[in-house]
């Protein structure tokens, strides 16, 4: 059994930023897809899986699961890293998704952070064994398992009831499930034009 990541207190404290913002706010950032990513995404992001990034002797960074999901909220957002590296930073809602709200100073460097991507991938030259393909692949189960899209008779009709679910939101906000796919599939699709695939979504 490789080495464990390093877990930080996630537990909100009563100065946290998130909170001190106007109820208004909160909800705002709530209901968006950085939001959403909060809830629903990050949570479901394993540290463990990418501590194989680090040697045994070596010092991983000290939140490696807020390392990955930067890595995610890039693919994301279309941002340079540099740009998302200040939003980091400086915007509460970046930090609502990356669950650092409470964090007295944000655990994020500009190093640190090119030196994951590097070690993402050297890994994957040695390896042939992309950390993020993974980690796309354990999401989607995961929601499709929490949207109730793997049950019996569900086959054939995944494709509908998730079109479904964009068409009824173009008319006013996403519907939280919504979001939750809409989150993924921008992910899945950027990543799968970096790699010089074929679009491996459709385009809505």
């Amino acid at each position: 059994m490789g080495r464990k990541a390093k877990s930080p207190d996630m537990q909100m404290k009563l100065d946290d930023r998130f909170l001190m913002l106007p109820l208004r706010a909160q909800d705002a950032i709530r209901n968006s897809r950085l939001g959403h990513f909060g809830d629903e995404i990050f949570p479901l992001i394993d540290p463990d899986d990418f501590m194989v990034l680090y040697s045994d002797n070596g010092r991983g960074p000290s939140y490696l699961q807020g390392y990955v999901g930067l890595y995610l909220l890039h693919l994301m957002l279309h941002e340079t890293a540099d740009d998302l590296m200040l939003r980091a930073q400086t915007d509460v809602s970046v930090q609502y998704a990356l669950h650092t709200t409470s964090f007295d100073k944000q655990p994020f460097s500009r190093r640190n952070y090119f030196l994951f991507m590097s070690r993402l991938d050297d890994y994957e030259q040695e390896t042939e064994v992309n950390l993020i393909e993974r980690l796309f692949e354990k999401i989607t189960a995961k929601l499709v398992s929490q949207m109730g899209l793997d049950q019996p008779g569900s086959s054939g009709r995944i494709t509908r009831r998730m079109d479904s679910l964009m068409i009824n939101s173009s008319v006013a906000r996403l519907t939280r499930p919504g979001i939750i796919y809409a989150v993924n599939r921008d992910a899945l699709a950027l990543y799968s034009s970096l790699q010089g695939m074929d679009n491996i979504v459709p385009s809505l």
